[in-house]
């Protein structure tokens, strides 16, 4: 799916915001992502900030507590990705998350549930630079260790098999 800017020929690419919210918070002896931060909790924030800068769909995968988790985010525009094997590591969180990303996006942005201080503006800023193909660092849809082959970056990665 393409949403057309302005111009004739230009076209904004669909990128799909990655919520990663499945870990257990284990050092902090509680889900810090459901700590209230000025009247929202840490989760609710990064979820409306992905909104907020346009990324579509909205994927928050999930694992720890998810029935809270998804509880905190009611009304929110999102979609529940479940990693049953959350304890395992980050890495099962991305490969569940990257795999849910719909075909048609043009790429995904990974977020950290528990980062509040990232901003829609930020966000938006990154998503430019991807669109107008001048990212210095980044994987273009699903090569990063998914549905596709990886990557000549993502392969020299010791967690990355096909």
């Amino acid at each position: 799916m393409r949403i057309y800017g302005q111009g004739p020929f230009m076209s904004r690419e669909r990128i799909a915001g990655v919520v990663l919210a499945a870990g257990s918070s284990s050092r902090m002896g509680r889900n810090k992502l459901l700590v209230d931060l000025s009247g929202r909790s840490v989760v609710r924030r990064a979820v409306e900030t992905a909104n907020a800068a346009g990324l579509s769909p909205v994927l928050v995968v999930i694992g720890h507590e998810r029935d809270r988790i998804e509880t905190e985010l009611r009304g929110l525009s999102f979609t529940s990705v479940i990693n049953s094997d959350y304890a395992s590591g980050m890495n099962g969180s991305l490969r569940t998350g990257i795999a849910a990303v719909p075909d048609e996006c043009a790429g995904a942005m990974v977020l950290l549930a528990d980062m509040p201080l990232v901003s829609a503006d930020m966000l938006r800023a990154l998503c430019d630079t991807f669109r107008r193909g001048s990212a210095p660092w980044s994987f273009r849809p699903m090569t990063a260790c998914s549905r596709r082959p990886c990557s000549t970056t993502a392969r020299s990665s010791p967690s990355c098999t096909t």
